[in-house]
Order: structure tokens, then sequence, then C-alpha cells
């Protein structure tokens, strides 16, 4: 199982269902208020484990980004995307706590 791409499905169709609204960007200081964000991944350090998925300006002088959980149901949380939609998976299965830390460490 290819975590990023499960990742990047799941971000799509979430946008679809509408619990991840379209972003725009609202730097004033690099003129580009109002220009739509785009979905973009990235890693801290070459060697991080988790990517960072946020809302980022395609405007190259100004490069602004944004929290795609922030204003949704996702915002509360602190873990990947990925881990996130397999707990609740997990919970809607009524799997034990055990069987869902195992499923968690694939």
């Amino acid at each position: 199982m290819n975590k990023e791409k499960v990742e990047d499905d799941a971000v799509e169709e979430l946008l679809k269902m509408g619990l991840f609204k379209q972003k725009f960007c609202n730097n004033a200081k690099s003129n580009c208020e109002n220009e739509k964000c785009v979905i973009r991944s990235r890693r801290r350090t070459a060697n991080a484990k988790n990517r960072i998925i946020s809302w980022r300006c395609p405007r190259s002088k100004c490069q602004t980004f944004y929290s795609l959980y922030e204003g949704t149901f996702f915002e509360q949380f602190k873990k990947p995307l990925f881990d996130i939609l397999a707990i609740i998976k997990c919970w809607a299965l009524e799997l034990t706590i055990s069987k869902t830390i195992q499923y968690l460490k694939f």
C-alpha cells in the first residue's frame, strides 16, 4: 500500500465532498490577494517520515502556504491525514484498540 497515493486520493475525494474548501491567498505584500492556491506536498527534511500537505500560493514571488486542515474537522488533529482516516476506518469497523494499533503499524 502506497501511503502517499492513498493520502493524495483521499484529499481529492475530501475536496469533492466539500470537507476541504478552496483556499485563496491573502498576502497583500506580494500583491496576490484572492489568488487561487494549489495543493502541494513537501517534507521538512529529506529524511522526514511524513509529508506536509498544504495550500500554496502559485505565484513565484509569494509562495505563502496555508494549512490544508484550517477550518475543517481535521484541524484538531496533529497526525498525518492517512493515519486519521485509518483510525476512522477502524472505528467504523468497530475494531478493538489492540487490533487498531496492529493495523496502524503496517
